[in-house]
């Protein structure tokens, strides 16, 4: 059956393509992301709109467009909702409708934005406060789309290492990536654990007060829900999250098997390893790799791993 659907809506067949912002736009975009200042309340509320973030989300991994018919039986939905959350994101510019014509009997609909980057100022404690309540909001139990939320933060002198990290992330997990995950959160506990009894004796002196705090959790979500794209809360000015977008956003360029390679490359792996577990050949996977830099703009493993986790490259 065709993706498009086969109901009509004579309010969308008049409806025009949602047009590009302005540069000058309160609401412009850069790059492939839909960037909002935390104090723009219109811009956010679309943040809070869990169908409609499904909605953005589904279009974003299809890649093609769709018709309301289609994503409403894939997100359980009536078409009707699914009309309401474009009609939103048309608004803000992520999505295009595409009116009914010719063979096309009915609008359908194509993504133009990745992910969503809220811009905050850190030394402002109305913008630090509102960050504290944007991911909760998000995140809410029930919530109609599962929250992907990290959070960069700017260099601090309590943090000499740079080592703050925060990312919420609610993904889709098969058999082998559960496994592949146990294995490296053991690994991650088991250095932890390492820590705990590296400073003992005449080195427990110099580790009598902590400065670091490390939270692992991980669990499962007892009613599945739709994924929601990528929200990265970055301070303003900082162009980290738009030169070097974050996991879920750049990674949407590329094809199924491309990104398969990417995270065998992540992970360490061989080209040779890479070929044996797809089934491929090692010119095959050379090939696809050289690709995968190329859409990514990367020139190295380090590159690559940077550009995946969402921090900037070093290399």
């Amino acid at each position: 059956m065709s993706p498009h659907g086969t109901e009509t809506n004579r309010a969308h067949a008049n409806q025009t393509p949602a047009s590009e912002p302005h540069a000058d736009h309160p609401r412009a975009h850069r790059g492939h992301s839909h960037v909002v200042d935390i104090r723009d309340q219109n811009a956010l509320a679309l943040l809070h709109d869990g169908r409609a973030l499904a909605v953005w989300e589904l279009l974003r991994r299809y890649g093609r467009t769709m018709g309301a018919a289609a994503v409403a039986r894939s997100l359980r939905c009536t078409a009707a909702d699914v009309e309401a959350a474009v009609a939103r994101l048309a608004e803000h510019g992520i999505v295009r409708i595409h009116p009914a014509r010719g063979r096309r009997r009915a609008p359908a609909y194509s993504c133009l934005r990745h992910d969503a980057v809220v811009e905050y100022r850190p030394s402002d404690p109305g913008d630090e406060l509102a960050l504290e309540q944007l991911l909760p909001r998000i995140a809410a139990e029930g919530a109609p789309s599962a929250a992907r939320v990290q959070t960069l933060v700017p260099e601090q002198a309590h943090d000499p290492l740079h080592l703050r990290r925060k990312l919420r992330l609610a993904t889709h997990l098969d058999q082998q990536d559960a496994e592949e995950l146990r294995g490296r959160v053991d690994d991650l506990l088991a250095f932890v654990r390492l820590l705990e009894a590296k400073y003992v004796g005449d080195d427990a002196l110099d580790a009598v007060h902590c400065n670091y705090s490390i939270d692992v959790a991980v669990h499962a979500i007892e009613a599945s829900q739709p994924a929601a794209p990528m929200v990265t809360c970055r301070p303003l000015g900082n162009s980290t999250a738009g030169d070097h977008p974050p996991a879920g956003a750049g990674v949407g360029v590329l094809s199924p098997r491309e990104r398969e390679v990417a995270v065998g490359i992540v992970n360490g792996r061989s080209r040779t390893d890479i070929a044996d577990r797809l089934g491929i050949t090692v010119s095959t996977v050379a090939t696809l790799t050289k690709r995968l830099y190329r859409k990514l703009g990367v020139h190295s493993k380090s590159q690559l791993t940077h550009r995946l986790v969402g921090q900037r490259a070093t290399a």
